[in-house]
């Protein structure tokens, strides 16, 4: 997993029930393709940890 700084490293994750995370990752996920339908050349590096944390989260 790429290192995250620690402002966007989520301090809670060890209290989350593993549906909550999923839910949480979905919703990072929506929103995410939902800017890349608006802005589809801003592929950023936020975008490919949100798709990472995804799939570690459902794997």
């Amino acid at each position: 997993m790429p290192q995250m700084s620690p402002a966007q490293q989520p301090q809670h994750t060890l209290t989350r029930t593993p549906i909550v995370g999923v839910l949480h990752a979905v919703a990072d996920l929506a929103q995410v393709l939902h800017q890349l339908a608006l802005h589809p050349e801003a592929l950023t590096e936020t975008s490919r940890d949100a798709v990472t944390e995804l799939v570690g989260v459902m794997s």
